[in-house]
């Protein structure tokens, strides 16, 4: 009897510690989510004070500090909508829903072309015949997005074919989302830390370090996983799983249905 009371009070010990645990957690995201949205306000008066200076001078020397500013504190803004978008993921809730993942990744590289990130880069997608999966759109994208760009920041410049590639393809109980670059790649020294928060792998880096982490995090939060191989300056390739939903078996089922 002894034995089972030791055991009974060390399981109401560790769910008490646990329950204690998510709530400092919990508290903490809450912290650092309205922190960082109250420093943005201020923030972004900075960069349009800056921008305003920058319109009204015509002194060299003034234009080039002013400038100056307004990069500093753009950095400075997506750092903290970096932060924003951590604590956001402990917060938030995984909302399921049909996704077209052809649309999605359209959207995604149309962005980057939009603002001429990928001038020099080819994009080739492939989807398999898997037109829809059932996940939560905005992790989904989000994730995607900071893989993407991290194949855009570290394509390799004197590459004149350079290229990403993204292809979905079926993975036992669920779905591959693969992302391949043949850009500069990552170093073997530093392959086991790139999912670190606020770890820069090359000096090349100039964001917090933020980017692979957040993309980790919600594919797990999304019950996946990501895993990658890479060649220093051969190129990488991310490859992102997704299981299979409960309402997407159903929905399997339900077109197997009637195209027979």
């Amino acid at each position: 009897m002894g034995t089972v009371r030791n055991i009974s009070y060390v399981n109401r010990k560790e769910d008490s510690l646990t329950t204690a645990l998510n709530r400092k957690t919990k508290e903490f995201n809450t912290f650092v989510y309205k922190a960082s949205h109250d420093i943005r306000g201020p923030l972004a008066s900075i960069i349009g004070l800056a921008n305003l200076a920058s319109s009204e001078i015509d002194h060299k020397e003034s234009l080039a500090y002013f400038n100056m500013i307004a990069d500093c504190a753009r950095q400075l803004d997506k750092t903290l909508q970096e932060l924003l978008q951590v604590s956001a993921i402990g917060l938030g809730e995984v909302n399921v829903q049909k996704v077209n993942i052809a649309d999605l990744t359209k959207n995604i590289f149309n962005r980057f072309s939009a603002i001429g990130q990928l001038e020099n880069i080819v994009v080739h997608t492939k989807f398999n015949d898997i037109h829809f999966i059932h996940t939560d759109s905005r992790l989904l994208q989000l994730s995607l997005q900071y893989l993407i760009d991290n194949s855009i920041k570290y394509c390799n410049q004197n590459n004149r074919e350079a290229f990403i590639q993204l292809q979905v393809n079926p993975c036992g109980q669920g779905i591959e989302i693969e992302i391949a670059d043949n850009g500069i790649g990552i170093a073997p020294l530093v392959q086991n830390r790139i999912f670190e928060m606020f770890f820069r792998g090359t000096e090349m880096s100039k964001g917090a370090g933020l980017g692979l982490y957040i993309a980790n995090k919600l594919i797990q939060k999304l019950g996946g996983h990501i895993s990658f191989q890479s060649k220093h300056m051969e190129g990488s390739v991310f490859k992102v799983y997704l299981p299979v939903t409960e309402a997407q078996k159903l929905n399997t089922v339900k077109e197997a249905a009637y195209i027979i």
